[in-house]
């Protein structure tokens, strides 16, 4: 996996590996026919319409599990649906490890653990009506928690890890050979909505798919976590990119991460807390822009010093709340931060964003270069925010006022579906 892994990486960025993945991703001819009279032949399956409704959720991405976690634990509260959570380890690549041993603190008896080979849970025997993955990246599950697999006995619902920004990461974070298998897709805004019935138009015409735009979970879950900031020092969250690929976004990790521990050290009054994307350092150790070694020393200053923070916890709301400002590259979590009323600054990396985001950009600060990111903060840190009653009027025109109500409109589509199929 290794070796993988780095032949990946090295030429990710090839026009020919691109034409090549582009092929994989979108799915071969036939396997692309097979998969939708699949999923056809599910969304037209009869049901006796008993309840409860059986859901199964499985996570791979505990750094992912707040986008569904507020409609797993309605769901836990109403007599209309019986749950599962199914828990596998992740790839060290794309996420931390100890998912099973988190959620089973969490959620006790409804956490299996998907990657004990001795375990007696058979999903399809169990049955379910519908199954939630947070992560739509098929390679890396056992192929009997696959979309594809499952979709031959249940419908697939998904709903994005992270909140689409671009019009260039579509076809990567929504790719075919993923969403072939998928029955009903929460979308997250109307932009990616339309890209997903465009692209399926008859399915969604037939009613074989569904896709709709009720809300986003991790709103719910993240405005719910708000708490007063206790720290009076002045604090700043870094959430730098894990690829310098402009299609992927883009990265000042290696840019900035020198400038920010200088800046942090002529500042001690400030607090700093550095939240990268978790696929960072093993990216850009597999290319060789930097080594394992230097990115544990860069972490020990981090350990040896009260105004720094290296957050490298599941979530990330407790960090967001108790910050003052967010410095982001191109990151889905800039939509939560936008939530908190806090002041933004965007790193501009030259990726291309879609109208969602273009809109928010008028209430960011943006930056283009380590000088004006530095000029931004002192700024802000002074309370000068002349953004500050214009971002509040995007959040309200964008994503309205009512996030706490989000996982019940999951609850209802889903009994809604269940009501009428069959």
């Amino acid at each position: 996996m290794e070796f993988i892994r780095r032949i990946y990486h090295k030429y990710a960025d090839t026009k020919l590996f691109t034409i090549l993945n582009d092929m994989y991703m979108n799915g071969f001819f036939f396997a692309n026919i097979y998969a939708n009279y699949k999923v056809r032949k599910i969304a037209q399956k009869k049901n006796a319409h008993i309840l409860p409704i059986k859901v199964a959720f499985i996570c791979q991405q505990i750094e992912a599990w707040n986008k569904l976690r507020s409609v797993f634990e309605k769901m836990l509260e109403d007599k209309r649906f019986e749950v599962v959570l199914i828990a596998l380890e992740p790839d060290e690549e794309i996420g931390q490890g100890n998912v099973y041993s988190l959620l089973k603190k969490l959620y006790g008896k409804y956490v299996i653990n998907g990657s004990d080979e001795l375990q007696s849970f058979d999903l399809k025997g169990w049955k379910p009506d519908y199954v939630f993955s947070n992560n739509p990246y098929d390679q890396y599950f056992p192929k009997k928690y696959r979309s594809g697999t499952i979709a031959a006995y249940a419908k697939n619902c998904y709903v994005d890890y992270g909140f689409s920004l671009s019009v260039t990461t579509l076809k990567v974070v929504l790719e075919k050979k993923y969403f072939r298998n998928i029955y009903l897709f929460f979308a997250e805004n109307d932009f990616v909505a339309e890209y997903n019935k465009k692209r399926y138009k008859r399915a969604h015409r037939c009613g074989d798919r569904k896709t709709l735009t009720i809300g986003y979970p991790s709103f719910e879950f993240f405005y719910k976590q708000r708490i007063s900031k206790k720290d009076d020092r002045f604090t700043i969250v870094w959430t730098p990119r894990w690829t310098e690929d402009k299609k992927l976004g883009g990265s000042n990790f290696l840019n900035f991460k020198d400038q920010f521990l200088d800046f942090s050290l002529k500042n001690q009054d400030i607090r700093f807390i550095f939240r990268p994307h978790p696929m960072t350092f093993e990216h850009f150790i597999s290319i060789g822009k930097i080594t394992r070694e230097e990115v544990d020393k860069y972490l020990d200053y981090f350990r040896k010093n009260d105004v720094r923070e290296y957050d490298k916890q599941p979530d990330f709301a407790e960090s967001f709340w108790k910050s003052d400002i967010l410095v982001t590259d191109y990151s889905s979590v800039m939509i939560e931060y936008f939530l908190t009323g806090k002041p933004i600054i965007y790193c501009d990396t030259g990726a291309v964003l879609n109208p969602i985001v273009k809109e928010m950009c008028n209430g960011f600060y943006i930056a283009n270069n380590w000088n004006e990111v530095e000029m931004l903060i002192k700024q802000l840190k002074e309370g000068n925010d002349p953004l500050g009653e214009l971002r509040k009027e995007i959040r309200v025109k964008l994503f309205g006022d009512d996030y706490e109500t989000i996982s019940q409109r999951f609850l209802d589509a889903l009994y809604d579906d269940f009501k009428h199929i069959g």
